[in-house]
């Protein structure tokens, strides 16, 4: 056994008895699933039996297994003892370490049983005359993870099929590919991957426990949130791994090097199975192969700018309602084209977008633009052909003028009396970039921000409602109410409190008077 092995199994132990692990203990605990089938296959047992809901977020309690055991009327009646004595008063009061072995087996043991207490359940209680069927135990399905094209521009291949957005999702094992292009495709829960031009990924795994993707070529960006316990994401390439939780990082693979790139969060870096570190924040690590131990130096902010710019069309399907807008190639002419004021993208063009009104403008060779504007529906796919010798009309359908800031602001009320407010807000959102100057888009503040606020986007509400008092005006009152809310959600007490008191004396016979006085006297507050 390697020391690496070792430090694992110890790692692991301490976990399975319900230690909390440091962060960096935690990331080199899932990182050996990536070179070890034995750790892979024990963290995803782990990782399944607690999807099934058959073990707390903890330790595994003795308990539990006995209990499911019990309920499966073994005979003899199995008893299990692991690092936790909980429930099992003739257990040693510190019992030693589970060798890795009976870990794996009380993971297979309590998953087997999860499955044949559900199957059990679901029957009708049999009389006592009736025997028990001697094999009730379902099969073990393994959880997939959903992975879908989001955007794809200029020449993108997926080779087993036609690629498309907003078709049926990618499976395990397949590749996208890009020439003079773009990709972008999201992988549930929470992970975003964009493609620089001239490069090749595949979907080496979409086990929900363990989603792998594998750089053959190019660049790659990950942005993706925080992982549940259990769960990892990662790159990797011919002898490296890069696995991350909840960070923004980049893979680039040209010829027998590979670079890692951090931007954001921590990334454990590992080559084979005796090499590995952790890459903070703005650093890199680049693995030739003859390069010695990983070191990480730092990387420019200008390095930085390019690699954000990968993911920078992840901001145009951040809405909840979603269509598809297709816009055609040329036939002839190299042509881009940029989507509310978006880095051009080369056509045809295929992209996710938020529901609402949206901005094309088409850049023809020598410089020269069409700009129109355009309705995303959603769930509906709405698809545009280039304009002919640079002139928007020759667009069907479309308005050659932009939207004026009254009909913004009639659309957006009329998105809030259908109940849909995150459409509001991207009208709101429309109308303040356009008509920064207008007075629409300083009345919209406060109505952006509550409407933030009831979406549990406390901060943004916050900026929203210093934003209006610091110039003041009419709805004044309600700015200072939707301010302290938005600090009550933040539970930052003392300028919550603070915003109360400017609030009652300023506006002492207002209508949220009453309920303010007392939220002060539960402050603490005179």
């Amino acid at each position: 056994m390697t020391s690496r092995d070792r430090r694992w199994n110890d790692l692991q132990t301490r976990w399975a008895g319900g230690e909390r692990l440091t962060p960096e203990e935690e990331q080199a605990r899932l990182a050996q699933g990536e070179y070890d089938p034995v750790a892979r296959k024990e963290l995803e047992l782990f990782a399944e039996l607690r999807a099934r809901g058959a073990a707390p977020e903890d330790a595994v309690s003795p308990t539990l297994v006995n209990r499911t055991l019990e309920t499966l009327r073994g005979s003899p009646r199995l008893r299990l003892v692991t690092t936790t004595s909980e429930g099992a008063p003739d257990a040693p009061a510190s019992p030693a370490p589970r060798p890795r072995v009976a870990r794996y087996a009380v993971a297979a043991v309590l998953l087997a049983a999860a499955s044949a207490l559900a199957v059990i359940a679901r029957r009708p209680s049999p009389s006592p005359s009736v025997a028990l069927p001697s094999k009730s135990q379902a099969p073990v399905v393994q959880s997939f993870a959903r992975a879908e094209l989001l955007l794809t521009a200029g020449q993108v291949q997926v080779p087993s099929r036609h690629s498309s957005v907003g078709r049926s999702p990618l499976n395990e094992g397949e590749s996208v590919t890009t020439g003079e292009g773009r990709a972008c495709l999201t992988i549930d829960p929470g992970i975003d991957v964009c493609l620089a031009a001239h490069t090749a990924i595949q979907l080496e795994s979409l086990k929900a426990a363990s989603i792998r993707l594998r750089v053959a070529r190019g660049t790659a960006l990950a942005t993706l949130s925080p992982r549940a316990p259990g769960s990892s994401f990662s790159f990797v390439t011919a002898d490296v791994s890069a696995l991350a939780r909840g960070t923004t990082y980049a893979v680039r693979r040209e010829t027998d090097v590979t670079d890692v790139i951090v931007v954001e969060g921590t990334v454990e870096v590992a080559r084979g199975p005796s090499q590995h570190a952790l890459v903070d924040a703005h650093s890199r690590v680049v693995i030739t192969p003859a390069s010695g131990p990983l070191v990480p130096t730092a990387v420019g902010r200008g390095e930085e700018a390019r690699l954000l710019a990968l993911g920078a069309p992840r901001r145009l399907w951040s809405g909840a309602a979603l269509g598809v807008l297709d816009l055609a190639a040329a036939t002839s002419g190299e042509l881009h084209a940029s989507i509310d004021d978006e880095e051009p993208l080369p056509l045809p063009l295929q992209i996710f977008a938020s529901a609402g009104t949206h901005r094309v403008v088409w850049r023809h060779p020598g410089g020269a633009e069409s700009a129109a504007w355009t309705e995303i529906v959603a769930g509906e796919t709405r698809r545009l052909a280039a304009p002919l010798g640079g002139t928007a009309a020759a667009v069907s359908g479309m308005p050659r003028e932009k939207p004026s800031a009254t009909s913004l602001l009639e659309q957006a009320r009329r998105e809030l009396a259908r109940s849909r407010p995150r459409q509001a807000l991207m009208l709101y959102e429309q109308l303040r970039t356009t008509y920064p100057a207008s007075a629409e888009a300083r009345t919209v503040l406060v109505t952006m921000g509550k409407l933030e606020l009831d979406l549990g986007q406390a901060q943004r509400a916050l900026g929203r409602f210093e934003g209006y008092l610091r110039d003041g005006g009419t709805l004044v009152p309600e700015a200072l109410a939707g301010k302290a809310r938005a600090l009550r959600a933040l539970g930052r007490g003392a300028e919550e409190r603070r915003a109360i008191q400017q609030y009652l004396a300023a506006h002492p016979g207002a209508f949220d008077a009453p309920l303010f006085t007392k939220r002060l006297r539960e402050l603490g507050g005179p």
